[in-house]
Order: C-alpha cells, then sequence, then structure tokens
C-alpha cells in the first residue's frame, strides 16, 4: 500500500460518510451513481457503496486501477496487458474489450468518454510521431477511425464538439501549433503557428478557441477556420487559462494579480477587478450566476459582480495549497471545493461567499 486513503464527506453538511478506506493509489476514483470504483492492492479495483463505503460486488484485478473512468453506467479500464476494457457498473457484466494494433504495453492517461466515443492514447517509441490516439465507440469498442493519429506529445488537448484541439510542437523547431482534427474520421482541418506555448487548457465558446500564453498574452482563434479573431496583452505572465463567460472572456493574471474581463468579440478590455491584498491569482476564473471568483497566492478567496464589476464584500482568507500536492480547487454547481496544505477540507457556496 502506498498510504493513499480514501474520504467520503456529506456534500452538504461536510460530516464523514465512514472512515477511510485505504487505496493503491492516489487518483480520483471514478463515481457512477451511487458506486465508487476505488484502487487497491496488487492492482485490484473495488466497488464500493458511496455511502457506506462499503465493498459492494466483486473485485476486478490485474486492471490499471489508476486510469479507470465512469461514464453513464459504463465502467472503462485498461488492463494491465495494453487493453481496454467496458463493464457495466450495475451488474459487473463484462462489454467490450480493445487492444490496439500494434500491441502497446500500457495507456498514457485514463480513456476519455465524450458523447457515444472514448478516446484512448498510447506511445510508440519507434515512430517519429510516437504520441497515438484512437476513437472508439462507446457501445461496441470497435475504431471510429480506419487509422489512429499520430502525433509529437501534445502540450495541451481535448475534445470540443466536433472537433479535437491540440497544442502540437513543431519537429525539430519546438514551435507551438494550434492543430485541429475532425472527430469522426480524424482527419486534419487546419493547423496554425502559435507565438509561445500555452498555460493551462485550451477554452472554447460556441465558435472560438481562447489561449492563455505565459508571456500574458490571451489568442483567440475561430474554431471553423482556424483564422485568428484577435491577440492582445493583458499582463505581464500568466498561468491559468481564460475562462468563457456570456459575451466575456475572463483572464486571472500572476503578474499582476488581476482580473481582466476582454469583449469576446475583438479582445478589448471591458473592465479589470483588482485583487485585496494585492497578489498573483493562482486560479482560473469561477463562475457561479452572476459572480466570478479566483483565490489568490495570499490564499484569498474574493468575487467580483459581473453585472456592476464591483468587488464582492465576502471573502474567505487562509486557503493555502501546493497545486503539486493538493491540485486546482474544484467548482461543482455553485460550490467550490478547495484542499489545504494542512490537509482541511472547505466547501464554499460562491453565490453567497460562505
Amino acid at each position: 500500500m502506498d498510504g493513499h486513503v480514501l474520504h467520503g464527506f456529506n456534500a452538504k453538511s461536510g460530516e464523514p460518510l465512514w472512515k477511510p478506506k485505504p487505496m493503491g493509489h492516489d487518483n480520483q476514483p471514478p463515481v457512477d451513481g451511487t458506486t465508487v470504483f476505488t484502487s487497491g492492492m496488487g492492482n485490484t479495483l473495488r466497488p464500493r457503496d458511496i455511502r457506506s463505503g462499503a465493498e459492494t460486488g466483486p473485485r476486478l484485478d490485474r486492471c490499471a486501477a489508476a486510469q479507470a473512468v465512469c461514464d453513464r453506467g459504463t465502467l472503462y479500464v485498461p488492463d494491465l496487458r495494453g487493453a481496454l476494457h467496458a463493464y457495466d457498473t450495475a451488474s459487473g457484466r463484462r462489454l467490450w474489450g480493445w487492444r490496439p494494433e500494434p500491441t502497446a504495453t500500457s495507456f498514457l492517461e485514463p480513456p476519455r468518454v465524450v458523447g457515444g466515443t472514448v478516446f484512448v492514447t498510447w506511445f510508440r517509441p519507434d515512430s517519429p510521431r510516437p504520441w497515438v490516439v484512437q476513437a472508439l465507440h462507446a457501445d461496441t469498442g470497435h475504431p471510429r477511425w480506419p487509422e489512429p493519429l499520430r502525433l509529437l506529445p501534445p502540450q495541451h488537448w481535448l475534445v470540443s464538439g466536433d472537433r479535437i484541439l491540440a497544442i502540437a510542437p513543431e519537429p525539430g523547431t519546438g514551435a507551438h501549433w494550434l492543430v485541429t482534427y475532425d472527430v469522426h474520421s480524424g482527419t486534419l482541418l487546419w493547423r496554425r503557428p502559435l507565438s509561445d506555448s500555452v498555460v493551462g487548457n485550451p477554452t472554447t465558446s460556441e465558435k472560438s478557441v481562447h489561449l492563455a500564453h505565459p508571456n500574458g498574452y490571451v489568442s483567440s482563434w475561430d474554431g471553423l477556420t482556424g483564422d485568428n479573431r484577435w491577440t492582445v496583452k493583458v499582463a505581464k505572465s500568466l498561468r491559468t487559462e481564460p475562462v468563457a463567460a456570456g459575451a466575456h472572456v475572463l483572464v486571472t493574471s500572476w503578474d499582476p494579480g488581476q482580473l481582466s474581463a476582454l469583449n469576446d468579440a475583438d479582445g478589448t478590455v471591458a473592465w479589470r477587478g483588482a485583487v485585496r491584498p494585492t497578489a498573483s491569482l493562482m486560479t482560473p476564473a469561477y463562475v457561479a450566476g452572476d459572480s466570478a471568483w479566483a483565490v489568490s497566492r495570499a490564499g484569498v478567496l474574493q468575487g467580483w459582480d459581473l453585472g456592476t464589476r464591483r468587488r464582492l464584500a465576502g471573502t474567505r482568507e487562509s486557503l493555502l495549497w501546493n497545486p503539486d500536492v493538493q491540485g486546482t480547487p474544484q467548482l461543482h454547481g455553485s460550490v467550490l471545493y478547495v484542499v489545504t496544505g494542512n490537509g482541511g477540507l472547505h466547501a464554499i457556496e460562491l453565490n453567497t461567499g460562505e
């Protein structure tokens, strides 16, 4: 055992649901309905009742438990020999299995399930483009594309609508490109050069793609044509992705620490929100209703009214954590969950700041 444990809490009260359960990995266990699938010793996956923590069914042995995901009643998990399997979460019945050809020893990350498609990635060290992705039909496991995509390892990639977006380096130069592929066929749609690398994840809104760059620029691209809609200098340094919010793109900056609201149409600054006390912002903007929130390096959570553009009165302090250890706070609905460096778990209703 690696010393990892899983805690379960009541989302409304914060009361523990059951005693901590040992885990074999530090992954976020997948949840389907009332079942959570936790990793155990010897590469096993254990289904547990989410309310009691008790095991509810047979374990899955010899699987890559840290790469398991659930989606709409199906558990997807690789085995230790490079094959992906799908199981019915209610009965445990195996639905299908699929293995890359030529055989890969393992997958690079958990499968990503988007709509009716499962995306899997693996590594081919003998190829000049060693990063490989294939799209599978979620109900059968059959490949959607006649051949998988072969790329240099991308800095970021995501699936948005009927497009796959990747931030990929140029062979030999290291220059970064924004590349788009068709989800249904895997064919290249367009590729455009970028002036700098990208921080955080690409953000999509309607037919646009927004990127934040470490040199303080934000760029926006037409998702259909690849045309650069605008590129603007927002700050000296950025470390988080932009967030689409209606007619605006919200950007939290590291230097200086501030919230910038850009007009989606042309990239001009609609307004800026100051941080008090002055400090770099560590998180992207969290949008809840008519407000946007962010946490500063000083551990202060503060918000701004998107209508009046004024800072909100409610703040929370002492929210200090290490992103490499505790990760980035997650927003579910209007509740922000923060795990701090001292082991505390905070659930904050952003509509009230409490």
